[in-house]
């Protein structure tokens, strides 16, 4: 009866202990989920892998945000073409968060940049995203002294046949910049429409003039770096892409060649011209 009573007295020191090794392993498990939604929802600097439509379950309904005025917009070209220092801060109160910027950045992409040249949105099923939130200014990072208008999101994204640095306005969420990689497959319609889609940027602030020129037929000829400009309202602000098209070949160990690709490079910035 002892020996009975020994057995079970053992039993459920074994359960015990599995229960709370479960227990402890849930609980890990549990503030690891936690840290990384506050992660996504907050600031910093953050490199992560995630699968498509991952950011979409750890951010909250998309909240309608307000478009930079035009004369907000000068100010901001102003000040990105001024060339200060970076200084990375967490985001402040009416700010995107981490997973906003990056929801915001691969919508650009996907939604707005990719279609105009042909290029599958696949590539973005599964990406690697980089991105932090800096401003300018080393004073006036906190307190009164603060500027909302000059913070801006920087979002490094990596897909399958794709790189994009993007520049995004840390309240508004505007891109203001990009840098874009494509990987060209035969079927990639690049040379058809760089114009029509820096014409359509330059719309979508919402105040743009049709004033288009370019150094080159449709901006960008095939095999030749091209800019193209794009005015923006009435202050002097303009789009500017500028483009090519490369020609890459993997050399074998014989010295032939193969696997012959093409790279499409664009980048698109801001700028702005003095009326005075």
């Amino acid at each position: 009866m002892e020996r009975k009573e020994h057995k079970f007295t053992n039993l459920l020191g074994i359960l015990s202990a599995l229960g709370i090794a479960f227990g402890g392993l849930y609980g890990v498990q549990s503030r690891l989920a936690q840290e990384e939604v506050n992660l996504l929802q907050g600031g910093g600097a953050v490199k992560i892998l995630v699968q498509d439509g991952d950011v979409e379950v750890l951010v909250s309904e998309k909240a309608e945000r307000v478009m930079l005025s035009e004369a907000e917009l000068v100010r901001v070209v102003e000040n990105l073409r001024s060339n200060g220092e970076v200084y990375p801060h967490e985001p402040w109160q009416g700010q995107l968060s981490m997973a906003q910027a990056i929801e915001y950045g691969k919508g650009w992409m996907e939604d707005f940049c990719m279609p105009y040249f042909g290029v599958s949105a696949e590539g973005m099923q599964e990406y690697k995203a980089n991105c932090y939130l800096w401003s300018p200014r080393e004073g006036g990072m906190e307190g009164e002294d603060r500027n909302e208008l000059y913070s801006y999101w920087t979002v490094a994204l990596e897909g399958k046949g794709v790189e994009a640095e993007l520049l995004l306005h840390g309240e508004s969420g505007q891109v203001l910049e990009a840098s874009v990689s494509f990987l060209l497959s035969s079927e990639s319609g690049i040379v058809e429409r760089p114009g029509t889609f820096l014409q359509d940027y330059a719309n979508s602030f919402g105040f743009a003039e049709s004033n288009t020129s370019s150094e080159g037929e449709n901006g960008v000829p095939k095999n030749n770096i091209r800019t193209a400009y794009q005015s923006i309202g009435s202050e002097g602000i303009y789009a500017a892409m500028t483009a090519n098209l490369i020609m890459t070949s993997k050399i074998d160990a014989d010295g032939s060649s193969s696997s012959d690709k093409e790279v499409f490079h664009l980048q698109l910035y801001l700028d702005i011209v003095n009326l005075d």
